[in-house]
């Protein structure tokens, strides 16, 4: 094949492998092999076919590495280290240390590091570079999820403190607490995927969900019979990500569907990150608005992906066309399926709920199957952080939580003029943003000028996002603008700063909502007035949701931290209590 020697010499300038640390015999044999499989003769040829083909150069490396790893493996090294050297390090240098875990493989090193290290500093000060060339091996490591014979020498206070069993068939564990996590936004995303590209990995439950998805579709489209699904997850559990990646695996299968959702915000998104890749018509075939339906025949499509399907009406548009909204979906494709999380109803007129759904596929003679998600995507992959929310929030009462165990960064910001400046500082990546409960107006006058001041509390000066350019979520300019529930629900950033507005206050040892401090230019309340003088009892729940469901919708936008400011100083001292408290 040629001169091994001058091959190794160009794959170290190529990759900073050094191959003559490895038993030349063996690795030449495995290089030989890879080379014959795939069909070139000679050294030469394979190293140029790798300066070309990055997926071949990928492949390569790959091949070459071993990823051999368990948790606390070599006990004598970690009690070593434990005992002399930590206490050592923290003595001359103090508890911020920053540690490297080079060639982390499937993580189990840096995990129990930072196991170790939770003996003596909070998980919120630990930190952890963990890095390796070979890239699937970085994804097992980030979902954090292992089997029983991995971890059969870690101390079983560390099994009981940091782990959690599965309920899978076979017997796995999930990191809690996990210090990488899943850090990637769908919208950033959307390109690549529809390319066929696998850029998230799916966890637990939003595997099933994915693959059941696919399989039911393909049912349907072979005995005809119509089905529902409803998938029912919080913010966060990657809803959105399997809704777009079972479109794209449909399609491909030559089935003929859309990616339906309420929200134009996601949407306009995906049309701007997908212009130029494909012609305009095509986009919107894929992704469109659930108003159109009353106008389709029965079984027109294969399947309909409905995300954010809290967010449904029951009659269309303006003028109030159709029946109702979820009737005509089932109505117009042989397999349906409905992604809800309730907390984020936050109109009036949304009207899609569990039983509605289930419902309306009776009515329709369809079987109906049912899912919960979990698994978090968003908030560093604290379900602990969104429980928290909920019960100080008072949605749902839930259990204790503890702040100082997530990395999570929630901070209650005193003055909104600090908060603007945090987030501006948090911004180097283009994706923090500030957000707003709809409590000042949108002038029409006002909505294409960066000057226009909307939102005016004392010296704090900013106006509502443009109505011009580039979506909100994605324009260079967005962090200077302020973004609201109609903007942002349905998308993600890094970090949010959310001020709540006077239509949420603590008064009395209470949370108190009031949609008269909402604008006259929020269309989610309008309604609520009619209402109370028919039914005061059912306005007044439903004014509670939609607010309460505002806020915790806007507070889950940000996947690496959320700062608050509360315009009522009560309540502002409520939600310092709770993280006290928590």
């Amino acid at each position: 094949m040629g001169d091994y020697e001058v091959f190794k010499s160009k794959i170290f300038q190529m990759t900073k492998i050094d191959l003559s640390c490895y038993k030349e015999r063996q690795m030449k044999r495995r290089i030989d092999a890879l080379i014959v499989k795939a069909g070139i003769a000679t050294y030469d040829e394979y190293v140029a076919a790798l300066r070309k083909d990055p997926a071949l150069l990928e492949e390569f490396v790959t091949y070459l590495t071993i990823n051999v790893s368990e948790f606390y493996r070599n006990p004598d090294q970690w009690k070593v280290l434990e005992n002399e050297i930590l206490p050592y390090l923290f003595e001359r240098f103090g508890n911020d240390i920053r540690i490297w875990s080079a060639a982390c493989s499937t993580g189990d090193e840096p995990y129990t590091l930072v196991m170790l290290l939770a003996k003596f500093i909070p998980l919120n000060r630990i930190h952890i570079l963990a890095t390796d060339l070979d890239k699937q091996v970085l994804e097992k490591a980030q979902i954090g999820l292992y089997d029983e014979k991995s971890l059969k020498g870690l101390p079983k206070e560390f099994i009981k403190k940091h782990l959690k069993q599965g309920d899978r068939k076979e017997v796995l564990f999930l990191i809690e607490n996990g210090r990488i996590r899943p850090s990637k936004s769908l919208q950033d995303c959307i390109s690549s995927m529809l390319d066929g590209n696998q850029e998230f990995t799916m966890l637990d439950t939003q595997k099933v969900v994915y693959e059941e998805i696919l399989y039911m579709a393909k049912l349907c489209q072979k005995d005809k019979k119509k089905r529902v699904m409803i998938a029912k997850g919080g913010s966060g559990t990657g809803k959105s990500v399997i809704a777009v990646n079972a479109m794209v695996n449909l399609l491909k299968e030559d089935m003929f569907g859309q990616y339906i959702t309420k929200n134009a915000a996601p949407r306009n998104v995906y049309i701007d990150r997908l212009a130029g890749k494909m012609k305009k018509n095509k986009i919107k075939s894929l992704f469109a608005a659930p108003d159109k339906f009353y106008q389709q025949q029965p079984n027109d499509y294969d399947f309909l992906i409905v995300d954010e399907a809290h967010r449904l009406r029951e009659k269309s548009g303006m003028f109030q066309k159709g029946e109702n909204q979820i009737q005509e979906l089932i109505s117009s494709s042989l397999f349906t399926v409905f992604f809800i999380d309730p907390y984020q109803r936050v109109h009036f007129r949304d009207f899609g709920s569990i039983s509605e759904f289930q419902k309306q596929a009776q009515l329709q003679n369809a079987e109906v199957i049912q899912y919960e998600l979990h698994s978090q995507f968003r908030c560093n992959g604290s379900d602990g952080y969104l429980a928290w929310i909920r019960n100080m929030l008072q949605l749902e009462e839930t259990a204790n939580f503890n702040f100082k165990d997530i990395s999570f960064d929630f901070r209650v910001i005193d003055d909104p003029n600090e908060l603007r400046a945090m987030i501006c500082e948090k911004n180097e990546s283009g994706k923090a943003r500030i957000l707003a409960g709809y409590c000042w107006e949108w002038e029409k006058a006002g909505r294409s000028d960066p000057n226009h001041d909307d939102i005016v509390i004392g010296d704090f000066k900013m106006s509502w996002n443009l109505d011009a350019g580039d979506p909100y979520a994605i324009s260079q300019g967005s962090v200077h603008q302020v973004g609201c529930i109609h903007t942002t629900q349905g998308l993600e950033f890094d970090y949010v700063g959310v001020i709540i507005g006077e239509d949420l206050r603590y008064e009395n040892n209470e949370l108190v909502t009031d949609y008269r401090q909402r604008a006259k230019t929020d269309s989610s309340v309008k309604g609520l007035k009619k209402l109370y003088r028919e039914n005061p009892e059912k306005a007044k729940h439903i004014e509670r949701q939609i607010i309460l469901n505002t806020y915790y919708t806007l507070m889950t936008r940000g996947m690496k931290g959320c700062y608050i400011y509360c315009c009522d100083s009560e309540l502002q001292k409520y939600i310092k209590m709770s993280i006290a408290d928590a």
